[in-house]
């Protein structure tokens, strides 16, 4: 004779969304890491508008990391008081505006903060909630 154990039904994450989001996030990674190399390239005749050369582009990618690295201390707390959706969405607003005025920024200040603030905090953001 033959017995079989009773099959138990798996649940998949996110009903069957979990690849989506892996995707998702993969695309995202690549597209910021990607800038922060084509910096220079991409917003290079805006900095030599500005006045501002190589120094200016270094400075916006060094302040980015900087507040990249120092919002880890505020996504702790972040997180324990909202879904991860909820501080997704806040991320992918961050980022959408900070793109948007980047490229309306007249001055490397605008820039710095337009780029170097709002994105570096959503980059810190996307990654605690990939490594959980």
């Amino acid at each position: 004779m033959c017995f079989s154990a009773p099959m138990k039904s798996k649940m998949t994450p996110n009903g069957g969304w979990g690849w989506m989001v892996v995707l998702g996030a993969a695309i995202t990674n690549m597209t910021n890491q990607s800038i922060f190399s084509q910096f220079g390239l991409i917003f290079g005749e805006k900095l030599t508008e500005m006045g501002c050369g190589t120094g200016g582009a270094a400075l916006v990618i060094n302040i980015n990391s900087m507040i990249t690295n120092f919002s880890g201390l505020v996504t702790g707390p972040i997180l324990k008081h909202y879904s991860a959706r909820k501080v997704t969405l806040l991320g992918i607003f961050l980022t959408a505006s900070g793109m948007v005025l980047s490229s309306v920024a007249t001055n490397l200040i605008e820039l710095i903060i337009s780029y170097s603030v709002f994105t570096g905090t959503y980059e810190e953001l996307l990654s605690t909630k990939i490594e959980q």
